[in-house]
């Protein structure tokens, strides 16, 4: 299962973007946003089977950013610069970190005043409930619970909004004369020697998943040459032919296990390189996937394209019961001046997620639709959905006499069975959850529950498919559904439709879905697959038909 902007995957687009210099007048910034397609109108389904949400928080570095510490000497004690180009020569290196990359540092904090740091450099978080700058996760009573709170949509970057767990509101973030709202990471005047960093944590809700880092919608511009740049011997070429910035600026994106903004020595680096490189890597295929387990190797950028591939190592999905920190840090070294004046480059950063199950971690390269009806509701679906209430051909599974011989328990048919096209039998295990699926590829019809197979030629669909619910005394749901095109194309149809121990006195429950005409087109071949869950209760009278799920085709 997969989730994107549309019905079958969702991007959340974190809106890294906009660098410029000097009087290009912004910084890392674009016009972000989230984007969450997660319900579907008048059915019973329970959406977001597979949620990402994010949260972040930000920092921007200012060439004259100071913060003292105390030291002790001859049992005098003073106070001294905590962020200093160079270690000082009576100072123990180890109590220093290089920041925002300790490779390259552009200065050195000391251990005492990080934490003193980052809150002064902080310009924005999410959740932001004070509106200080620095992420909250606790306020007055309220604690975040990621998974009901966390952004995944436009309105998450209105910091106006009437909620605790809200975007920071402040001058980077809102322009109240202009009532505009500003991008995620908006910066002005960006000069050599400035830097900044962000830590993004994702969590997936529900369903494990592999998680992939992706760029879109990049611009960039020389915006023309001031007459320093002009004479600047490192200026490039005509015109508009070079934009230096994407080179000048240096980047690296690391695993932030601990979620502290800070790249330690034992944290793992994701990418480091240009601006330039760092696009191109994100923008190439899926992304950069990423991986959920730190304790197995797997090389993140030779895997763009490629990411089942075992030369690269083990990928495994990330934990919806964890929360994933990955950092981002931009800085302009200060060997470049004039050459980089009024150049400018924007663009998003987005997280996008494909649930494990059904899917091998090598991303999405379907056509994904942009509109499907699906409806769900009680009683027969053929009935109130297919033309002259009738099916061209059905699949069902039910309990039959639940043993490996005797009455069938799948069967492939025609509405006007017996005979039937296809039938065997299989053993059900109450409460278990079992993969099932149907595919037609034009002329022949396979239905599989479980590893247990049946086939054979049915009449050519005339549009719609569903999935048939019937229940009593028992319990049977369906999830993880997945419909699939012959042409590509993909839905997602929500998380799990079913009858929960149903024992009416008017007979057995009826619940149905449908996929409507738009979603896919039957008649060129189509397949449908999921989870299905059967649950028997105590008083279960055992009938052949008394429990049973059907993939139903107009």
């Amino acid at each position: 299962m997969t989730e994107k902007f549309e019905l079958s995957r969702r991007k959340v687009l974190a809106g890294l973007g906009t660098i410029g210099v000097a009087s290009a007048g912004v910084g890392l910034g674009t016009s972000a946003y989230f984007s969450d397609v997660e319900t579907f109108t008048n059915n019973r389904l329970v959406a977001g089977s597979l949620d990402l949400k994010v949260d972040w928080e930000e920092h921007y570095h200012l060439t004259n950013e100071q913060v003292y510490y105390q030291i002790e000497e001859d049992t005098q004690s003073s106070w001294v610069p905590g962020v200093v180009d160079e270690i000082p020569s009576y100072a123990d290196p180890d109590e220093w970190i290089g920041f925002p990359d300790p490779t390259n540092p552009m200065v050195f904090l000391h251990e005492d005043v990080v934490e003193t740091y980052l809150d002064r450099t902080a310009i924005e978080a999410f959740p932001d409930p004070d509106d200080d700058g620095v992420q909250e996760l606790e306020y007055d009573g309220w604690e975040y619970d990621a998974c009901n709170d966390g952004a995944d949509t436009p309105e998450d970057l209105d910091p106006m909004v009437e909620q605790v767990a809200h975007r920071t509101l402040n001058q980077d973030t809102y322009d109240p004369e202009n009532g505009v709202i500003k991008p995620l990471v908006s910066l002005e005047d960006v000069k050599p020697g400035d830097f900044g960093e962000v830590t993004f944590s994702f969590h997936l809700c529900d369903n494990p998943g592999y998680v992939w880092m992706f760029a879109d919608n990049v611009e960039w511009a020389e915006n023309g040459l001031t007459e320093p740049e002009r004479k600047d011997p490192d200026e490039d070429g005509p015109e508009g032919d070079t934009v230096e910035l994407m080179d000048a600026i240096r980047t690296v994106w690391w695993y932030d296990t601990d979620g502290d903004n800070v790249l330690d020595d034992d944290e793992e680096v994701i990418f480091r390189g240009s601006l330039k490189d760092s696009l191109d890597a994100l923008m190439t295929d899926t992304g950069i996937p990423l991986d959920g387990d730190r304790q197995t190797a797997y090389d993140e950028i030779g895997a763009i394209g490629d990411e089942a591939d075992p030369e690269y190592g083990i990928r495994e999905c990330f934990d919806p019961s964890n929360t994933a920190h990955v950092g981002f840090a931009w800085y302009l070294p200060v060997d470049h001046a004039n050459e980089i004046q009024t150049d400018s480059v924007q663009f998003d950063l987005g997280f996008y997620t494909e649930q494990c199950r059904h899917n091998d971690g090598v991303g999405m390269e379907t056509e994904i639709l942009g509109t499907c009806d699906i409806t769900s509701g009680q009683g027969w679906g053929k009935q109130q959905q297919f033309q002259d209430g009738t099916v061209t051909s059905f699949a069902r599974g039910r309990f039959g006499d639940n043993l490996d011989s005797g009455a069938w328990e799948i069967v492939l048919a025609e509405p006007d069975f017996p005979p039937t096209i296809d039938e065997a039998n299989y053993v059900w295990t109450s409460g278990a959850t079992v993969p099932f699926s149907y595919s037609y590829d034009g002329t022949t019809a396979t239905f599989t529950l479980d590893g247990t197979t049946v086939s054979g030629p049915v009449p050519e669909p005339r549009g719609k498919v569903g999935v048939q619910l019937k229940a009593d005394e028992a319990s049977i749901s369906v999830s993880n559904l997945i419909l699939k095109g012959a042409n590509g194309t993909t839905v997602e149809s929500g998380q799990a439709l079913g009858i929960y121990e149903d024992d009416s006195p008017d007979g057995r429950g009826l619940l149905w879905l449908v996929y409507g005409d738009s979603c896919v087109d039957t008649a060129q071949g189509f397949a449908l697959e999921g989870d299905v869950t059967v649950q028997l209760q105590d008083d279960y009278a055992g009938t052949d038909e008394g429990v049973a799920f059907d993939v139903i085709v107009e």
